[in-house]
């Protein structure tokens, strides 16, 4: 088919493939007109955020719990990057410890934890001990209460898609030993007043171009 410039501003009769090569530039695509792959590597494809508000907690010494901390995204391409952000406010009851580790459709992402230690040690995805009390939030130095306050943590974790199908990410914890619990979004007292925070946790996960 012969190609042809119409009097009402179109063209056609051209092949898929059949501009010259460089013909189509940046500068002339329309704003937007690029999603998907076509970003470039290196770019971030899709965004997808969940938002935990209210308190979960959990006691399970020999297995790990959900945190109902959890984000499902569905790649554009299997080979892509998935990056895990976790941003989480917690606490343990006095005399514990508890940690956390990030899973991929149901199972634990072993890159993730720690391989430092083996045998009756916890590997996780991260952890700390402060007056014999174990938490994953971080650290803060100057409190030497026996009862844990409030604490905050943040890790991440690089994926790679392995499919295009939904993928959901969620975070799981489990204690030391029966008895102690693990609470998230948990305030330092249940009273009201302004001394007592009451924080939001969540997971973001950002596809990103290869």
């Amino acid at each position: 088919m012969a190609i042809q410039i119409n009097g009402n501003g179109t063209i056609t009769g051209i092949s898929s493939g059949g501009l010259p090569a460089g013909s189509v530039t940046t500068a002339t695509l329309a704003d937007g007109a690029a999603t998907g792959s076509k970003l470039g590597a290196g770019s971030i494809i899709q965004t997808i955020q969940a938002i935990k508000k209210d308190t979960a907690t959990g006691t399970s010494y020999d297995s790990y719990t959900a945190t109902g901390l959890s984000a499902t995204i569905t790649p554009t391409n299997s080979n892509n990057k998935i990056l895990i952000t976790a941003h989480l406010y917690g606490s343990t009851g006095s005399g514990g410890w508890a940690g956390f580790r990030l899973y991929k459709a149901g199972s634990v992402i072993t890159d993730a934890i720690s391989t430092a230690y083996t045998g009756s040690h916890y590997n996780v995805i991260d952890g700390h001990r402060q007056n014999n009390n174990w938490i994953v939030f971080g650290y803060n130095p100057g409190d030497t209460h026996e009862e844990i306050d409030l604490y905050e943590y943040t890790n991440t974790y690089l994926d790679t898609a392995g499919g295009t199908s939904a993928i959901t990410y969620d975070l799981r914890g489990i204690s030391r030993e029966t008895g102690v619990t693990w609470y998230i979004n948990k305030p330092r007292a249940a009273d009201d007043s302004d001394a007592n925070a009451a924080p939001v946790s969540s997971i973001t996960l950002q596809e990103i171009g290869v």
